[in-house]
């Protein structure tokens, strides 16, 4: 079988989606990256970049990128990412990469706007439960009797709208 060898090109080079919640998301990738930093002696600095892909509510999906500086404090984004993940390893162990790679998640994504053009960025992700132990909100409605559940799941993250839920509740 010929594999093939084009590639689209999009019509921007940016990926915008909806400011909100987004259920149903899969990390694809993990590594560990060099970035540019104006922060840094170097001039650069480590990160963990993980790319994840977002369901969109017209069937499609968008890419969009997390990557944390690579940082063990106990504050770091990377630690509580980690933490939210549940894939944070014990002092000494070691944290695979590959492990990261096809979980589901669900992400906050929110826009800003920088010199004139908006982003879309992605400002918490948390390891899914499944849905019985984490029901999706619906814009429609949501059962009665998990609307406590779906309430301190979502905690402070109440300003989030949701967007594109793959498991919508009857």
């Amino acid at each position: 079988m010929k594999k093939n060898r084009t590639i689209k090109r999009p019509l921007t080079n940016q990926t915008i989606v909806q400011e909100g919640v987004y259920n149903g998301c899969e990390i694809e990738s993990a590594d560990i990256m060099e970035r540019g930093s104006q922060f840094h002696e170097t001039g650069k600095r480590d990160v963990l970049n993980l790319k994840v892909r977002i369901p969109l509510p017209n069937g499609d999906f968008a890419i969009l990128f997390y990557a944390p500086n690579l940082s063990w404090g106990a504050k770091s984004r990377m630690v509580k990412l980690l933490q939210d993940l549940e894939a944070l390893p014990d002092p000494g162990e070691d944290l695979d990469l590959d492990s990261l790679v096809g979980m589901k998640v669900t992400v906050f994504v929110e826009n800003v706007e920088k010199d004139d053009k908006t982003y879309s960025n992605i400002v918490k992700m948390k390891k899914e439960k499944g849905t019985a132990e984490m029901p999706s909100v619906s814009e429609k409605k949501v059962a009665q009797h998990d609307q406590e559940e779906v309430e301190n799941f979502f905690k402070d993250e109440n300003e989030y709208e949701e967007v594109g839920s793959m498991d919508l509740i009857d």
